[in-house]
Protein backbone atom coordinates (compact mmCIF):
# COMPACT_ATOMS: atom_id res chain seq x y z
CA UNK A 1 0.00 0.00 0.00
CA UNK A 2 1.26 3.49 -0.79
CA UNK A 3 0.21 6.82 0.58
CA UNK A 4 0.94 10.22 -0.88
CA UNK A 5 1.30 12.81 1.84
CA UNK A 6 1.78 16.42 0.81
CA UNK A 7 3.14 18.74 3.45
CA UNK A 8 4.59 22.23 3.09
CA UNK A 9 8.10 21.15 4.07
CA UNK A 10 10.38 18.70 5.84
CA UNK A 11 9.86 20.44 9.17
CA UNK A 12 6.22 19.38 9.00
CA UNK A 13 7.21 15.74 8.53
CA UNK A 14 9.57 15.99 11.48
CA UNK A 15 6.73 17.41 13.56
CA UNK A 16 4.50 14.52 12.48
CA UNK A 17 7.18 12.01 13.53
CA UNK A 18 7.49 13.71 16.92
CA UNK A 19 3.70 13.66 17.36
CA UNK A 20 3.58 9.94 16.61
CA UNK A 21 6.26 9.26 19.23
CA UNK A 22 4.35 11.37 21.76
CA UNK A 23 1.15 9.50 20.95
CA UNK A 24 2.97 6.18 21.36
CA UNK A 25 4.28 7.23 24.76
CA UNK A 26 0.76 8.20 25.82
CA UNK A 27 -0.65 4.70 25.25
CA UNK A 28 2.40 2.58 26.05
CA UNK A 29 1.06 0.99 29.23
CA UNK A 30 -2.56 0.40 28.25
CA UNK A 31 -2.07 -0.41 24.55
CA UNK A 32 1.51 -1.55 23.86
CA UNK A 33 0.65 -2.90 20.40
CA UNK A 34 -0.78 0.47 19.37
CA UNK A 35 2.32 2.21 20.73
CA UNK A 36 4.51 -0.15 18.72
CA UNK A 37 2.51 0.52 15.56
CA UNK A 38 2.79 4.29 16.06
CA UNK A 39 6.54 4.05 16.57
CA UNK A 40 6.90 1.89 13.45
CA UNK A 41 4.98 4.45 11.42
CA UNK A 42 7.12 7.25 12.84
CA UNK A 43 10.25 5.31 11.89
CA UNK A 44 8.99 4.86 8.32
CA UNK A 45 8.31 8.59 7.99
CA UNK A 46 11.72 9.36 9.50
CA UNK A 47 13.47 7.01 7.08
CA UNK A 48 11.75 8.65 4.12
CA UNK A 49 12.59 12.10 5.48
CA UNK A 50 16.25 11.06 5.60
CA UNK A 51 16.05 10.08 1.91
CA UNK A 52 14.93 13.51 0.76
CA UNK A 53 17.58 15.46 -1.12
CA UNK A 54 19.38 18.02 1.00
CA UNK A 55 18.80 21.62 -0.04
CA UNK A 56 21.65 23.29 -1.87
CA UNK A 57 23.30 26.06 0.11
CA UNK A 58 22.01 28.86 -2.15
Amino acid sequence: MAVLLRLPGPDDVAELVEALHTAADAVEERAPELALARRALADLFGDELDRLPQPSGS
